[in-house]
């Protein structure tokens, strides 16, 4: 089932703000058994994380799902520098913190990790989040991992997010779903084209989704191009929750 990015996505124009609703919803239920509290909300700032936490109902465990946005700043435009030159940056250093905490609520069973996510920026933190996650507890099931036009991870990021492995972890076996989107009548490359054609990048373990927009997709008319010059439909939510929306109907008309 395509996760519904709509119930976490939403209207990004506040990073900040949705940051600190999610950091005060998730904390009002944990803040007790984290060890860094403060570090833990500044890592959820630079990263843009955006939580679900949907308490224990009857035999049904508490879960979580987390969300991490795209570039909003400065600073996520510096980060995407360091990421093409192949360095770490400081949103993905943030991860020790905010990954270390997590890891250790579910390694007391808080709550099952139900859905990893994130958008162009957010897609590779989100694949580093899940690598730190996964490699430092083992998980009933593997959580969902979907990825909307991400950058993908340099070198340096991958490694980096094993330091603390206490377990195996291959970056090769499958990890998840890249979905990115064109536009028949006027194709272009997405963020996630550029860097594996001029970049080199690549994304070993996840499956590259590419969903066609239509006439119709568009504010009024046909799609447009959105987000940074030069990547396509790259940033448009709307957008996205067609396409997604349109490839989920078609998948339940298969059963």
């Amino acid at each position: 089932m395509i996760w519904r990015y709509d119930e976490l996505l939403m209207n990004q124009n506040d990073p900040s703000w949705l940051s600190e609703c999610a950091a005060e919803n998730f904390l009002s239920h944990f803040s007790s058994a984290l060890t860094d509290r403060e570090g833990f909300i500044e890592a959820m700032k630079a990263t843009h994380a955006i939580m679900k936490f949907t308490p224990a109902c009857g035999s049904q465990p508490a879960t979580l799902d987390i969300f991490f946005g795209g570039t909003m700043n400065n600073a996520d435009l510096f980060q995407d520098a360091m990421t093409g030159i192949g360095l770490n940056g400081k949103a993905y250093k943030s991860l020790k913190t905010l990954a270390g905490e997590i890891v250790s609520l579910l390694k007391k069973d808080c709550f099952d990790l139900k859905t990893t996510g994130g958008h162009s920026l957010g897609g590779g933190i989100a694949q580093a989040f899940l690598a730190r996650v996964e490699s430092q507890v083992k998980l009933p099931r593997s959580p969902q991992c979907i990825v909307l036009d991400p950058q993908l991870l340099n070198n340096k990021q991958a490694r980096s997010a094993l330091k603390q492995a206490t377990r195996p972890y291959s970056y090769t076996a499958p990890r998840g779903l890249i979905i990115d989107l064109d536009y028949p009548a006027n194709p272009k490359r997405s963020l996630c084209d550029i860097m594996k054609t001029f970049g080199r990048y690549t994304h070993p373990g996840m499956v590259h989704l590419k969903l066609d927009l239509t006439e119709e997709d568009g504010a009024g008319g046909p799609p447009e191009k959105s987000g940074l010059p030069m990547m396509g439909y790259h940033g448009d939510n709307h957008q996205y929750r067609r396409a997604i929306e349109r490839f989920s109907g078609f998948l339940s008309n298969l059963n």
